[in-house]
């Protein structure tokens, strides 16, 4: 069953780039039907699905109790409970922590999360390739695409908003690009390269200043790591930029340039922050309530933090800012655990959280399912340091690489000391005393 199991996992993360609009306000994710059976597998028995340890916390069940309160205080504010707020908060939180669990449960093994990862980056690449083709063939031949454009001038590929698909694209590019330039790059080669400049075009096409600021603050990160890296990305974005201006003509530079700076949106995304704060202040501490803003203006707030804080109140921030800050903790004390090879990998993850925070100050990024991945990446990054930390006895891991010395002390039965050196791959001293 671990086949099957895999191969709806594969289903799920290759669907994620996918969601269909119904109605109003409701959206249908096809990844979410591969995930209804892994649960009704493990429901059933037939497929195994565990809790694992360093995976949760107590912000996790703190979240859920945040919206859960927010939704209660909707209905004794308002009288009632709107079906947004029931199905697309609340429930589409528990679909979120149930993917999270799936995706903790698969990820036992540094292999797998590499298996993971690579899958979601060439699922996305793949699928935005088309997509920005598609682009180019309303924009030059006047196909009739409407599903793959906002307003026929933003490319949202198949996530219905341009925000968000430029959210998905640039988190691809941080775990591709961080781990492009070490030794064990998910997309190694002339591929990877090909996946930088077709994910970068799709950015771009997005239009969208939020995926922009991070694909920037991304552009940072990998500098620190070495100049060189970051100069081969800027490179590689140069050359995304001149492709788009080859195939669409020079004069599209004044269109892009329009689109870019659009002061009408920045006016009413404002607006709605001043409304939202207005909100706030009539209940600070448990919030207006849940979807409370949506019935009252037909909108979201698109700004994460703000509408925590509008909706949830105090409580439900603190809360928030604790789980976000817990998956960062969680990544850094990842990446002073594990080991040089798998490094450029927790890098990628913190790096593609840190772009999603930043993202989320442009639009409401909680519901993203890629994000979500992200999290549950770092969180079984951790958990596997922490095991091979305390299990393997490692100490100090020497330069290049090699093990210089390991501590151990256990009783009954169990290693109660253990001294190894290792020197151009051969063994040079070892002490072993057992006990029964």
């Amino acid at each position: 069953m671990r086949k099957l199991q895999d191969w709806l996992l594969a289903g799920y993360i290759i669907l994620l780039p996918i969601q269909f609009k119904m109605g109003d306000f409701g959206r249908y994710a096809p990844s979410d039907t591969f995930l209804f059976f892994i649960l009704l597998g493990s429901a059933l028995g037939v497929m195994r699905l565990r809790i694992k340890p360093n995976t949760w916390s107590f912000w996790h069940l703190g979240l859920i109790a945040a919206f859960l309160i927010a939704t209660l205080v909707g209905l004794v504010r308002t009288g009632r409970v709107t079906q947004y707020a029931v199905i697309n908060k609340d429930i589409g939180l528990l679909v979120l922590f149930s993917a999270y669990a799936v995706m903790i449960n698969a990820a036992d093994s540094w292999k797998r999360i590499r298996w993971i990862l690579r899958l979601l980056v060439l699922s996305v690449a793949i699928q935005n390739v088309f997509c920005v083709l598609g682009f180019l063939a309303v924009r030059t031949m006047g196909a009739q695409l409407p599903f793959l454009l906002s307003d026929n001038t933003r490319l949202n590929g198949l996530l219905v908003d341009p925000n968000a698909y430029g959210g998905l694209l640039v988190m691809a590019i941080s775990v591709h690009i961080v781990t492009y330039f070490h030794r064990q790059p998910l997309v190694p080669g002339f591929a990877g390269a090909l996946v930088t400049i077709t994910l970068a075009m799709g950015v771009l096409l997005t239009y969208s200043r939020s995926a922009w600021i991070g694909l920037f603050a991304l552009m940072l990160i990998v500098m620190a790591q070495g100049p060189k890296a970051g100069i081969r990305l800027a490179l590689l974005g140069i050359v995304s930029f001149y492709a788009i201006l080859q195939v669409m003509g020079p004069q599209y530079a004044n269109e892009m340039s329009s689109l870019a700076f659009r002061q009408s949106q920045v006016t009413d995304r404002i607006e709605l922050i001043h409304k939202a704060i207005l909100m706030f202040w009539q209940s600070p501490l448990f919030g207006i309530g849940m979807g409370v803003f949506w019935e009252k203006y037909g909108t979201i707030i698109h700004n994460t933090p703000v509408w925590i804080l509008t909706e949830c109140g105090v409580f439900g921030f603190v809360i928030f800012a604790g789980f976000s800050a817990w998956f960062l903790l969680k990544g850094i004390q990842a990446y002073r655990l594990v080991g040089r090879t798998e490094k450029a990998l927790v890098m990628g993850l913190l790096a593609s959280d840190l772009v999603m925070m930043g993202l989320s100050m442009g639009i409401e990024a909680t519901y993203q399912r890629h994000w979500w991945l992200v999290l549950a990446m770092i969180a079984a990054s951790y958990r596997l340091s922490r095991e091979k930390s305390l299990f393997g006895g490692i100490c100090n891991p020497a330069r290049n690489g090699r093990l210089r010395h390991q501590d151990t002390e256990a009783t009954n039965g169990r290693l109660r000391h253990q001294d190894t050196e290792v020197t151009n791959g051969r063994l040079r001293h070892q002490d072993t005393e057992a006990t029964s």
